[in-house]
Parts: structure tokens; C-alpha cells; sequence
């Protein structure tokens, strides 16, 4: 007969890190509204569980039916995907410097306000 193989607490510890840990991490990438297989493919930076999501490509012109099945076959050049890659960036970018600026003006607009208010209290 075999002999019962005991394990020491410090392997039943181990073995229960080993398991656990991977399903709380996945489990917190779920509840945070992350994909835990883009989320363990970015941490490996590699695809090793294939992921089912394509990027969104905004196009300017409106597709017809047999435009958009020759865009479904045919796979886009990277070049293409760093261009529109960068175009996106680019409008990020404007539109970032168009926040700044009003929030510029608002805060011109606090100061003014708070400049007015504290004369009224001095008048008072």
C-alpha cells in the first residue's frame, strides 16, 4: 500500500496562492468593467488568449452594404491603423486645449465675481 503524501501548512498556503490569486485578479478586472483577458494580455505583453474584440475605425464617410463587406475582408495595413491612430490623438489633443481654455475663462470669471462680491461687502 502507498504511503499518504502529507503536505506542510506553508504547501497547502502555496498551492492555495498559486490558485486563488489568478481568479481574484481576474475577478476584480471583471467587476472594474476591464477585460481580464486584454487585462492578462497587456501584463504578459503577449496575445495568449486570444481576445474577440476588433478596434472601432471611425470612418468620415458614410458606408454602403458592398463597401463595408470589402472592409470586412480585407484586413487594414498597420500603416492605416497608425494614421488613424493618429489622427484620433491629434483631435484628443484639440479638444484638450479646447477644455483648457474654458476652464481658463471660468476661472477669469470666478476671479471677476469674487473681486465684485468682496466690494459689495466692503460697500455693506
Amino acid at each position: 500500500m502507498a504511503k499518504k503524501v502529507r503536505l506542510t501548512n506553508f504547501a497547502r498556503f502555496f498551492i492555495f496562492l498559486i490558485i486563488v490569486v489568478p481568479l481574484a485578479y481576474l475577478g476584480a478586472s471583471y467587476i472594474n468593467g476591464e477585460d481580464p483577458k486584454e487585462n492578462i494580455n497587456k501584463l504578459l505583453n503577449k496575445e495568449i488568449l486570444p481576445t474577440d474584440s476588433n478596434p472601432v475605425i471611425e470612418e468620415s464617410s458614410p458606408q454602403t452594404e458592398d463597401s463595408a463587406s470589402q472592409n470586412d475582408t480585407a484586413p487594414q495595413s498597420a500603416d492605416s491603423l497608425n494614421e488613424v491612430k493618429e489622427d484620433a490623438i491629434e483631435e484628443l489633443k484639440s479638444e484638450v486645449n479646447f477644455y483648457k481654455s474654458k476652464v481658463d475663462e471660468l476661472k477669469a470669471k470666478v476671479e471677476k465675481l469674487e473681486k465684485e462680491n468682496y466690494k459689495l461687502r466692503q460697500n455693506q
